[in-house]
């Protein structure tokens, strides 16, 4: 008679990393706050921060295109160090929240992009082979939906790993 092999199997498949998009509302800190408990959940698995800056376009009447203009590099590095000082925040934060956490373990890489925030946070979820992506919504419906977009929703559509879409805590005057 042949042993089986009765060990546990995991249906988990291993953590290649979590992407989180970050605009520093209070929707996108609940977020990012979501994306590193799943970090630490999965041993600290490497988490990758992303702040997209507007892209400023212009349509000229007399030309067929438009024409998109980079930031000055002086603006990419402000909005680096703002991404710098968010993550470290947030992690203090969820340090002093959380009496296990060791931030010491905790790997954080970060990226200003220019561009469709949608499509920048999904191209970096394909290039460093996440597993998993982490958005805020603000749940606008209605006109407000249809003006601004979601880009919570437009991640979900072009994403090539699963998303988290992560909504503000609602306040007892929401259900009422």
């Amino acid at each position: 008679m042949s042993a089986l092999n009765h060990e546990p199997r995991t249906l988990v498949p291993p953590a290649h990393g979590i992407v989180v998009g970050v605009d520093y509302s209070e929707v996108g800190d609940h977020a990012f706050d979501a994306a590193l408990q799943i970090a630490c959940e999965r041993g600290h698995c490497k988490l990758h921060a992303i702040h997209v800056l507007p892209v400023v376009s212009s349509v000229s009447p007399t030309e067929l295109g438009e024409v998109f203009s980079e930031p000055e590099p002086h603006v990419l590095d402000a909005a680096g160090q703002a991404l710098q000082s968010y993550v470290q925040m947030r992690i203090r934060r969820f340090e002093s929240l959380s009496a296990n956490y060791d931030p010491s373990k905790q790997d954080v890489a970060r990226y200003i992009q220019c561009a469709s925030p949608a499509h920048r946070i999904a191209a970096l979820a394909s290039d460093v082979g996440a597993d998993l992506v982490v958005v805020g919504t603000h749940g606008r419906t209605g006109a407000k939906r249809w003006f601004l977009g979601s880009v919570a929703e437009q991640v979900v559509r072009i994403a090539p790993c699963t998303v988290l879409v992560v909504r503000a805590p609602q306040t007892s005057d929401e259900f009422t």
